[in-house]
Order: C-alpha cells, then sequence, then structure tokens
C-alpha cells in the first residue's frame, strides 16, 4: 500500500487564510482537505475543531503530545476513508500562537510564554509522523512584518494581547516580538530567513514550501501554480477556484492602511476567565448558551493607528532578514 502524506499549511495568520480555506482548500480533486472550514451554507465544526485542536506549550507533557498523536492518526483515517493518498491540513495557528503570550486566568493573567517557532514546528511534523504519514510536509505564506503585526494585533488584541499588560500597545508588543527582552516571544518567527532555515532542518528541504502573500494577488498563476505543484493538484483547477471570488481575499488585510479595526474584548472572555479560575476542570455548558448574548456587550478601543515611527523601526529591525532571504527568493515583496 502506498504511504500516506500530510501537507501541512502552519500559516501564517491574516495571510488571506480565511479566504483559502473557504474557497480553496475544501474544494480541491484529489486531495482530503482537513482544516479550517468555512462552507457557503454551514460552518463544518468538525474540521474547525481539528483545526483548533493543535496547540502546543513550552512545556508540552504527555497528555498533551498524546493528543497531537490522536490529530495525526484521525487526519490519517480521513485520508484512508476518502481513498485518497494525501491529506491536507490547514491551521494557521501553528505559527500564530507563537505571535501571542497566554493569559493565565488563574494567576491575574500573568502571562505564560509562547511557543518558540522550533516547537511549533517539530510537533507539526511529529503529530505527522506519530500519525502514521510519510515524509510531512510544510506549508508557509509569508507577508511583510509591519503588515503582519499591525494585522495580528488588531485582531488578537481582545483575546490574547488586551490581557497581558507586557503587550497591550501595539508599541510593547512590537517591541517584545524584535526584542524578546522579556521571554515571552521567540524572536525567531518573523526573522524569515531563520525561520526558513529552521523549517528545512526540521522537514528537510525538499518538503517545505515558501510562498509570498503578494502574489495571492498581484500575481495568482504564480502562486496557484507552485502552491499546486507541492501538493500534486491541478493547477488551473487552483487558480480557477483562487481568482473565483475577486476581492474577497484581501477583504480583512488591505496593506498600508492606517487605521485598523481592533477585535474587542467582549463579556465572553470575563465568563472564561471566570470559570478558569473557579472551574478550571469542568464543562458546564453555559459559555455555550450565554455566548450569543455576552458577545453583544464589548470593551476596549475600536480601532488604532499604527505610529509610523514605530513602522519605520520594524522594517529597519527585519531589513537584513529579508535581503537575505530575498538571495533564495528574489520574487518575494519584502521590504529589505
Amino acid at each position: 500500500m502506498q504511504q500516506q502524506t500530510i501537507f501541512i499549511h502552519a500559516g501564517f495568520p491574516k495571510t488571506a487564510t480565511t479566504f483559502l480555506q473557504k474557497h480553496v482548500f475544501p474544494q480541491l480533486s484529489g486531495i482530503t482537505y482537513s482544516g479550517r472550514n468555512y462552507p457557503v451554507e454551514e460552518r463544518v465544526e468538525d474540521d474547525t475543531k481539528l483545526s483548533k485542536s493543535f496547540r502546543v506549550t513550552r512545556s508540552m507533557d504527555e497528555q498533551e503530545r498524546a493528543r497531537l498523536r490522536d490529530l495525526g492518526a484521525t487526519l490519517l483515517g480521513r485520508s484512508k476513508a476518502a481513498s485518497q493518498n494525501s491529506v491536507f491540513f490547514s491551521g494557521e495557528g501553528i505559527i500564530g500562537q507563537c505571535m501571542a503570550p497566554i493569559p493565565n486566568p488563574h494567576d491575574k493573567n500573568k502571562p505564560y510564554a509562547s511557543p518558540t517557532a522550533r516547537q511549533a514546528l517539530e510537533h507539526a511534523r511529529d503529530m505527522g509522523l506519530e500519525g502514521g504519514f510519510a515524509s510531512p510536509k510544510l506549508i508557509l505564506t509569508l507577508r511583510k512584518q509591519t503588515d503582519l503585526l499591525t494585522s495580528f494585533f488588531a485582531e488578537a488584541y481582545g483575546g490574547r494581547l488586551a490581557r497581558v499588560p507586557q503587550t497591550d500597545t501595539f508599541e510593547k508588543y512590537a517591541d517584545e516580538v524584535m526584542s524578546g527582552s522579556l521571554g515571552l516571544l521567540d524572536t525567531v518567527v518573523l526573522e524569515f530567513d531563520k525561520l526558513y532555515d529552521l523549517s528545512c532542518e526540521i522537514f528537510g528541504a525538499k518538503n517545505v514550501l515558501l510562498l509570498d502573500y503578494g502574489s495571492i494577488k498581484g500575481d495568482p498563476p504564480r502562486f496557484a501554480e507552485r502552491f499546486s505543484n507541492f501538493l500534486g493538484v491541478d493547477a488551473g483547477e487552483f487558480l480557477d477556484l483562487l481568482t473565483s471570488k475577486g476581492e474577497e481575499n484581501v477583504r480583512r488585510s488591505k496593506s498600508g492602511k492606517s487605521q485598523l479595526k481592533m477585535r474587542r474584548k467582549t463579556a465572553v472572555s470575563k465568563l472564561d476567565d471566570l470559570k478558569a479560575r473557579f472551574f478550571p476542570k469542568r464543562s458546564l455548558g453555559i459559555g455555550r448558551l450565554l455566548a450569543p448574548f455576552l458577545k453583544k456587550f464589548e470593551s476596549g478601543e475600536t480601532s488604532f493607528v499604527p505610529p509610523e515611527a514605530k513602522l519605520e523601526e520594524i522594517r529597519a529591525h527585519y531589513a537584513a532578514s529579508n535581503r537575505r532571504l530575498a538571495a533564495r527568493f528574489p520574487e518575494f515583496d519584502l521590504p529589505c
């Protein structure tokens, strides 16, 4: 029997992942898609739960490792059930979880450090290998660091960043991403040349595909060709799916916006904090019942304007890394 292959789309967040997960990945012929799924008619909860179940911490215990092994085995079973030789797993949170510290509700939201890039990628590889796949393959889509940081800050503000004093402003968040001086975030995550070398070390160079977010809109045929060739699917079908929805793929993450809409805190996060503090190991079902009502109560800033001086500092900080990557991928649109 031919061995099964797993393709792991690990991020980055804010690189048109919602569009691809909704309109492209689930529709591809010849491959079993599992991960976040947003069908037009109805959201597929099982696939979404699968993508969210990939969680890594800096100190993984055996129970957490077993959960990842079970995830790999589930993905293998899905591929075999569909009589396919490969499965495509899309979970931008694999890299995304490295970009924000984890507030601890048991200790006044004192933050846990996020996992390092090495930990996230090694556990992604091991999920595939221990699940029964041969030679797991990795896909990463890169985007300008200024755009990634501003968009991610706006998206993650209400859920994590606002609850951690060390990252509750954009300036403090960007400083920690660049320096790692507080030990909360891994600086390698946005040093793209180092991240690529690390990915090749863990997965093997032939098993890593690096893509440029700018080409989704700027050069769709090139993006579709590189992606589909790596997956072994039809490039024409991929391109048709990629271009079928016009501008939707950049509707929420346009480059160079002077003002970004914030994802605000809701009363749901307060309920989550209370549950974690008083009933950490019980599933009460209260959140599912009250969430639609509690989401209506928001607090915090509605938008923010990234300071131009900080954006220039970010560009200067990553220029050398981008130059080194551009020597290998001159077609990428990264400031250097």
